[in-house]
């Protein structure tokens, strides 16, 4: 199962891009690792991780990419069962509502793509799906002390151009870790 090239140029963008706003001393930023369930014609795991760049030091506004993988499906009609799922949003644009104390509600709106890689099954072949996608969520941000915190997501993905395989809606939920600043 080999992946494909612009999946892997994807990822070399994602990880210099937290190099680089990690060692930008005037920006603030936190990264955030989670996993959870994926539903939408099934159930799966998703894993993702997303990167907060703050546009100001009250950290209100945020800007940054956003990466989630979905794999073990289930329960899916044979035509959208996947084997899995990369899912990128290159620009991930968050809204933090409320007055920045330790808990840190957001709002979100992503624009980016999804790649899936379905089996053959009821009488289709192995097949590769690609789609431009909008994500739209909201979550907070749990903040233990200065640099960690608890972090839940909810977000829906929506399927913008034409790919049968694919949902054309998808919710996830998860839960994870955010660290940085």
């Amino acid at each position: 199962m080999a992946i494909p090239w612009p999946t892997v140029g994807v990822l070399v963008v994602i990880s210099s891009l937290t190099s680089v706003a990690a060692a930008e001393g005037p920006l603030y930023s936190s990264d955030g690792v989670y996993a959870g369930a994926a539903v939408g014609s099934g159930v799966a795991l998703v894993v993702g991780y997303d990167l907060d760049v703050y546009l100001s030091p009250t950290r209100r506004f945020s800007l940054g990419p956003g990466f989630a993988a979905t794999f073990f499906g289930a329960e899916a009609p044979d035509d959208q069962r996947q084997d899995y799922t990369l899912e990128v949003d290159p620009l991930r644009f968050k809204v933090q509502v409320g007055d920045g104390a330790a808990v840190r509600p957001y709002g979100l709106l992503a624009v980016g793509f999804v790649y899936g890689r379905f089996p053959a099954a009821g009488g289709l072949a192995v097949g590769d799906a690609y789609a431009a996608t909008m994500t739209v969520g909201a979550g907070a941000d749990f903040w233990l002390e200065e640099h960690w915190a608890l972090t839940t997501l909810l977000q829906s993905r929506l399927r913008l151009s034409a790919a049968d395989r694919l949902p054309i809606v998808w919710v996830e939920l998860a839960a994870g870790v955010r660290f940085g600043m």
